[in-house]
């Protein structure tokens, strides 16, 4: 009992030798002992969409803080569609995880699976959470704050002076239900011209988003430049999706002999990797994902005690370097 944390009602003159003895013996507490008697397996169940894999190691880092001194260990499992979403579960329920994170792939516009797959969640009397998205009814779920981010960006290119802001998104950006993010980031972009008397000029070059990459996001940032250039009126800034997007639009203004940001200043949003050190470094705005999957787990520890969890929102930083720019 005192090895396991749970000696209480021990002399405490007793718990310190009987501590002291196993830290010199170095003697540690058998997980698979004490799970055996719980009947808990201590494992939490990850599930990400691969498309995401850019985030998860901050991500997962989160998920280990928050778990501490806890006795669980996260089980991550990648998937790539709908189907092998599916897989992915099985695999988790046949290790008898206590717990789930669930990030979930979305192929396209049709519910059915969808919300096969949130029912199938639902009956399984385990703590659900789900990240990066709110398309799982009756889940609780832990977010960026996305219409905050598109608020952000769209109120620095107009501080900086610029009237034509076109944001450069997919064209499913208005489908709420599969593509929340999106959605939101459009709506801060339009709250933020709207309030200032300007107008939303939404660009949105073809995708197939039933099959989503990263060369896809950047193949269509950079497709997005003859659509901005077609404009009656040619915007003077752009905020992007994505970063990914960033990028795409950034090569082709380079290709194309248009100066970043002296003829077109480029926002871009989550802040990967590369954005710091791209030619010129992109202003975009920062999800916090390590505090995402703190908050994550958090909720799972919490509900695994018996407490009701709910919706989470993590506000994004914005971080201003040099491919914006006043309007010229």
């Amino acid at each position: 009992m005192i090895l396991s944390g749970q000696g209480q009602n021990y002399n405490p003159v007793t718990r310190k030798r009987v501590l002291k003895t196993a830290e010199k013996l170095g003697y540690q507490v058998s997980v698979n002992a004490r799970a055996l008697r719980l009947q808990r397996s201590f494992l939490f169940g990850v599930l990400l969409n691969e498309v995401n894999a850019h985030l998860s190691a901050q991500f997962l880092l989160g998920i280990q803080s928050s778990m501490g001194s806890t006795d669980y260990s996260p089980v991550v499992f990648f998937s790539k569609a709908e189907v092998d979403q599916e897989h992915c579960l099985g695999r988790c329920l046949n290790r008898h995880v206590d717990a789930m994170i669930v990030n979930c792939s979305v192929d396209g516009p049709e519910q059915d699976r969808l919300a096969a797959f949130a029912a199938r969640l639902n009956r399984l009397q385990i703590p659900v959470v789900e990240v990066y998205g709110r398309f799982l009814s009756g889940i609780p779920s832990v977010n960026v704050d996305n219409a905050e981010g598109g608020r952000l960006g769209t109120s620095h290119l107009a501080d900086l002076g610029h009237q034509r802001i076109a944001l450069i998104t997919h064209e499913r950006y208005e489908n709420s239900v599969v593509h929340l993010d999106a959605w939101e980031q459009f709506r801060g972009y339009r709250e933020v011209l709207t309030a200032r008397g300007l107008e939303p000029r939404v660009i949105t070059p073809k995708m197939d988003l039933g099959n989503v990459t990263i060369p896809a996001f950047v193949q269509a940032g950079q497709d997005s430049l003859d659509l901005l250039l077609s404009q009656p009126e040619r915007p003077t800034a752009v905020v992007c999706y994505s970063d990914l997007m960033a990028y795409g639009l950034n090569r082709a203004c380079r290709e194309r002999g248009i100066r970043v940001p002296e003829d077109l200043s480029i926002a871009g949003n989550y802040d990967m990797l590369l954005s710091s050190v791209v030619n010129p470094p992109l202003t975009t705005t920062r999800s916090n994902h390590f505090e995402i999957g703190c908050r994550a787990a958090d909720s799972l520890l919490r509900a695994l005690q018996g407490e009701t969890v709910g919706d989470q929102l993590v506000a994004p930083d914005f971080v201003a370097r040099q491919s914006t720019g006043p309007v010229g």
